[in-house]
């Protein structure tokens, strides 16, 4: 994904920027060309861009998300069966009646 994100900036924007040298450097008169590539070839850009970064996105956030869900589980599985794991239920609350509150 990332190779596709650098080769269509670069197919877009890499003619722009030959263009505009050669312009600047007054071995073309390349006037003309300047709208057509702010109106037809960078917006091309513009529209590409976000699909790529949204795909990127998605392979990530799916290899985090499932890399984050087999740590659990094995962390989950490896306290069940350690003595870590309580083996009965207790209760160490403080009762409320045992509570009281002063108000001055």
């Amino acid at each position: 994904i990332v190779s596709m994100i650098i080769l269509t900036n670069f197919a877009c924007w890499a003619p722009f920027i030959i263009i505009s040298s050669v312009h600047y450097m007054e071995w073309l008169d390349a006037s003309a060309l300047y709208p057509f590539f702010s109106i037809l070839v960078l917006p091309v850009n513009s529209v590409i861009n976000p699909l790529l970064y949204d795909k990127a996105l998605r392979e990530f956030v799916y290899l985090k998300t499932s890399d984050v869900k087999r740590k659990m589980t094995a962390a989950m599985k490896r306290y069940v069966t350690s003595d870590i794991a309580p083996e009965t239920e207790t209760n160490n609350a403080i009762p409320l009646s045992s509570i009281t509150v002063q108000i001055q």
